[in-house]
């Protein structure tokens, strides 16, 4: 597996055959290992930007109230919730990134939406945002959910994610 591959790295020459696990998506499997061996992320997520809207500071977003402006702000809902494998533990803990700057989820996660504070990007409609793969990691989100990599790839795992393969 992964980890026994990076602990013993002739582990594969002893071998005709190892079964790798994480590391063919790119992702490491504890974070011990991270950037201990240079990884390409071979999976990425992303959403679409459904709806845009301006709210005036001391707005209350989402279910449970969980987050209030704190300025006048630009909030985009973005296409993915927690049927699509977005863990709800991320709700106002995380970011997405559009045109490889971050914008910050705010608000609980909903079952088919998340919002995005936008304020002071050019964000439209239809616009496309990234979920997790190149310039930020599953592990990363991991680590935030306090949990492994392979429990959030498994999450957006779901039919209802997208999935083109290369």
């Amino acid at each position: 597996n992964s980890p026994g591959i990076l602990n013993i790295p002739d582990s594969y020459r002893n071998f005709d055959m190892v079964r790798i696990g994480l590391l063919l998506f790119g992702v490491y499997p504890e974070k011990r290992f991270y950037k201990k061996l240079p990884l390409t992320s071979a999976i990425k997520g992303f959403c679409r930007v459904h709806y845009i809207k301006s709210v005036p500071k001391g707005t209350y977003l989402s279910y449970g109230i969980t987050y209030r402006t704190n300025k006048n702000s630009t909030i985009a809902t973005a296409g993915i919730g927690y049927a699509d494998g977005l863990r709800r533990g991320l709700s106002n803990n995380f970011h997405f990134l559009w045109k490889d700057r971050k914008v910050q989820l705010v608000g609980n996660i909903c079952m088919d939406q998340t919002l995005v504070d936008v304020t002071g990007k050019d964000v439209k409609t239809g616009d496309i945002l990234q979920v997790f793969g190149d310039k930020f990691e599953i592990e990363e989100m991991a680590e935030k959910l306090k949990t492994v990599p392979q429990e959030v790839l498994c999450g957006f795992g779901s039919e209802r994610m997208g999935k083109r393969y290369l």
